[in-house]
């Protein structure tokens, strides 16, 4: 029996053979496949935050802000363990939950286990931020404003990108910082970069099994354009002289490595470097090798 709390499982009961014809042979395959790569992990996440935090790391120095004046409710952490932060590394959450299955969006994006959260916390840096996607981690009694359009094929929308600039200029000001790294899993990728690419202040861009252009991959994977989203790749004008390193997973079977090597080897800089680790998925298992790639390739 596959576990329910996979951040691409669904549950035993959705598995029978009526779920099955449902969401066509293909995409029970896709489904079966991610829970075997990722291995199905046990964290059922909370809507609080701090909460989720303390379940996964018992640290209380994280604190949660309140992202003002923008459209849709944004959910923020900052740790900071100095007084002087020149440098502010914020990470950016994956999708989370966009589908339930194949024909039926989600009502509520939060990720069953949000591995840029989980990474945020193994960062050893004075001067840590993390930011989820808008609408996640958010209670049901306060995502009136949110629709399903907002994680589905708007997900990458000027909307959303403007939101999450403003949550990104609000941690910097809290934090007192000059300069600052944008971190983004998977589709966080892709917000990590059109954000960089709107601003002066970013000093790297790191992506890990980043959505760095999802034209690519939606034609790649068979599934339906993000036809209300801004394309990562068509911002790499904007992008000339930011040092940029994308990790990508050779096992990586949801975001392959040929979607970023398109990406870097259309930037045609060598400040755009893209790092394959051959053992690594989409989501199993970054968190093993987090501490050492900070040290050696950041």
């Amino acid at each position: 029996m596959l576990s329910k709390n996979c951040i691409w499982c669904i549950t035993a009961q959705q598995l029978h053979q009526k779920a099955r014809k449902q969401i066509g042979l293909r995409a029970f395959l896709l489904i079966v496949l991610c829970c075997v790569s990722c291995g199905c992990s046990q964290l059922q996440t909370s809507q609080n935050l701090l909460q989720t935090v303390q379940s996964l790391s018992g640290d209380v120095a994280w604190q949660e802000i309140s992202v003002a004046k923008t459209p849709l409710p944004v959910r923020a952490l900052i740790k900071t363990t100095s007084s002087a932060n020149d440098l502010l590394r914020i990470y950016i959450e994956g999708d989370g939950r966009a589908w339930i299955n194949r024909f039926t969006p989600a009502t509520d994006p939060t990720p069953r286990d949000p591995l840029a959260l989980r990474l945020a916390l193994q960062d050893p840096a004075s001067s840590v931020a993390y930011l989820a996607r808008p609408c996640q981690f958010i209670p049901k009694s306060e995502r009136d404003v949110c629709l399903p359009v907002h994680w589905t094929k708007d997900r990458f929308s000027a909307e959303i990108i403007k939101t999450m600039d403003t949550a990104v200029s609000q941690l910097k000001k809290r934090s007192g910082a000059s300069r600052m790294t944008l971190i983004g899993y998977s589709g966080g990728g892709a917000v990590a970069t059109l954000i960089a690419a709107r601003r002066n202040d970013v000093d790297l861009l790191v992506t890990v099994a980043g959505v760095l252009d999802h034209a690519s991959w939606t034609e790649l994977k068979q599934v339906s354009p993000l036809s209300g989203s801004l394309n990562p790749v068509d911002e790499l004008g904007r992008l000339v002289g930011l040092r940029q390193v994308h990790f990508v997973g050779g096992k990586d079977n949801i975001v392959p490595p040929e979607i970023a090597r398109s990406y870097v080897d259309q930037a045609v800089s060598s400040q755009v470097q893209m790092i394959l680790l051959p053992d690594q998925g989409h989501h199993c298992c970054w968190e093993k090798v987090w501490l050492e790639l900070l040290e050696n390739s950041l």
